[in-house]
């Protein structure tokens, strides 16, 4: 039996096949509403009447936005500054073993 589900969401009145595992319950919901945020966030740019712009245009825009966010967290993220040391601490104990 296939573990992975086939769901459709849509985005700017278009509809896009995923799959997903069954066994991830929150897995729908996640992709629904990231789907919604990207229609609203799409419709957005479209209301502000950007001349020579299209649907795809807008779609990739509102991606952008969400990419340059997720980006800004990542780097503002209370973790990154444990990551560097845990990289450190591990390209220290990687150089030690190899002189043994």
């Amino acid at each position: 039996m296939d573990d992975r589900l086939q769901i459709r969401v849509s985005v700017v009145d278009r509809r896009y096949p995923i799959r997903i595992k069954r066994s991830d319950s929150n897995s729908e919901e996640t992709i629904r509403e990231a789907a919604r945020k990207l229609t609203e966030a799409a419709m957005h740019f479209k209301q502000l009447g950007v001349k020579g712009m299209d649907e795809q245009d807008f779609i990739s825009m509102a991606g952008l936005q969400f990419a340059i966010k997720s980006e800004e967290y990542d780097k503002n993220s209370p973790l990154e500054p444990l990551l560097v040391e845990l990289r450190e601490i591990n390209y220290q104990l990687s150089s030690y073993l190899e002189e043994e």
